[in-house]
């Protein structure tokens, strides 16, 4: 329901974080550490790891497994955009502009001076991060899928274009590559293209509006 906070984090790795710095998103962490997270997750609960890791390499996938992973970029912009809805939305808060008020935490009026684009007339209350829930949740019940921070998805980024007239029921994304897809608008997201629920990006190192969220099958 949430993106996993600082505090969460911090008691995997045995640090305990600020109070009041507890239940912001956790940030500055890669794509290996955030699964790794999802496999201690597994591993408490007896459930089976779905990141198999050769030292520090990831080596493969275990598709069929039951443990904690990270949602599928297809997954992801699902709950977005078309969960609980009767038609697909461009933005998480559906398809109105101007934003509505308390749709997410962007790069509001109070980021402006921090980042390259604010967005007018729009207040969230913070200039940086936000408590996670802070606002309210999508139809699918989800909380933050706008705004905050942007998060790592379990698929391989590719640019390579689908073959046309091809249809991928739910992909889990290319068996390989060199990163992964973020997905998500975050605190410095100021533009309709960043916002909209189809929007990706990639990197390779953790970033200051950067994080997770973890979900696992249910059957």
């Amino acid at each position: 329901v949430y993106e996993t906070t600082l505090e969460q984090y911090n008691t995997f790795i045995g640090k305990k974080p600020a109070t009041s710095m507890g239940n912001l998103p956790i940030t500055n962490i890669s794509w290996d550490q955030a699964a790794t997270f999802c496999n201690r997750l597994s591993r408490q609960e007896g459930l089976e790891e779905v990141y198999i890791f050769e030292g520090d390499n990831l080596i493969s996938f275990n598709s069929n497994g039951d443990g904690y992973r990270l949602p599928t970029g297809a997954e992801w912009e699902w709950l977005t955009r078309k969960a609980g809805r009767n038609i697909q939305s461009k933005f998480a808060w559906g398809d109105n502009i101007p934003i509505p008020p308390s749709s997410g935490n962007l790069a509001d009026e109070k980021a402006k001076g921090i980042v390259k684009r604010y967005i007018p007339n729009y207040d969230d209350g913070y200039e940086k991060l936000s408590p996670i829930g802070n606002y309210k949740k999508n139809e699918s019940g989800l909380h933050d899928l706008a705004g905050n921070v942007s998060e790592w998805v379990h698929d391989f980024y590719s640019i390579s274009p689908p073959i046309p007239g091809e249809t991928f029921i739910n992909p889990d994304g290319p068996g390989v590559g060199e990163t992964h897809v973020v997905k998500g608008s975050n605190w410095k997201s100021g533009t309709l293209t960043e916002l909209r629920a189809s929007y990706r990006d990639t990197s390779k190192t953790g970033r200051d509006n950067l994080g997770f969220r973890v979900v696992k099958y249910l059957y």
